[in-house]
This record gives structure tokens, C-alpha cells and sequence, in this order.
């Protein structure tokens, strides 16, 4: 028998737009979207990208091992969690920086 969906006094509230990519995967990690189908809304989607460069970084083997563990666990490719990590830190620095100016 199938697990019977939750109630919406019963489900945490899904993550807001202010939430980071990283907070949003860890959130359907461990919840069902079956849960929340009814409370989505369509979204619009930017019909072009903005444009990227390549970059190439030179890691240990064992650091592309974790890496690639890590991303296969989430659901998603290495090189896009390799993103999403150093656009989170370089967000943080930019606001520590913006703070610590007087």
C-alpha cells in the first residue's frame, strides 16, 4: 500500500525564492514532491542563459572523488554542484566584504 500524502498541517513549508540552490536540494532530498504537487505554480524560465565561460580547475584525485559522491547523492552533475558551491562562497565573501567596508 502506498504511503497516504500529508496534509498541509503535516508538511514543513517548501524552501522561499530568498533560499540558495544547496538549501533547495537538501529540502527535496528528504521530502516528497507528491507532498506539495498542489501548491505549485507554473514558473517562467529565462528563455536565454546568461553566457559562461570555461574555466578549468586542476584537483586532487580524491577531491573529484568526493566531489562526484557528493553530486551523485543530491541527483545532480559534479560540475554543477562545483558551481553552485563557488557561487554560494563567492556571494558570501562579496557580503562579508560589503559589511566590512566602513
Amino acid at each position: 500500500m502506498a504511503p497516504r500524502k500529508k496534509t498541509k498541517a503535516e508538511r514543513e513549508p517548501m524552501p522561499g525564492p530568498e533560499a540558495s540552490d544547496r538549501e533547495v536540494a537538501e529540502f527535496w532530498d528528504t521530502h516528497s514532491l507528491a507532498d506539495y504537487w498542489d501548491d505549485l505554480e507554473p514558473a517562467e524560465l529565462a528563455t536565454k542563459p546568461k553566457p559562461r565561460r570555461v574555466v578549468t580547475l586542476r584537483l586532487d584525485p580524491q577531491a573529484v572523488q568526493a566531489l562526484r559522491a557528493l553530486a551523485r547523492r543530491r541527483g545532480i552533475n559534479y560540475t554543477a554542484l562545483a558551481r553552485t558551491w563557488i557561487a554560494e562562497r563567492l556571494q558570501r565573501e562579496l557580503e562579508e566584504g560589503r559589511h566590512g567596508e566602513a
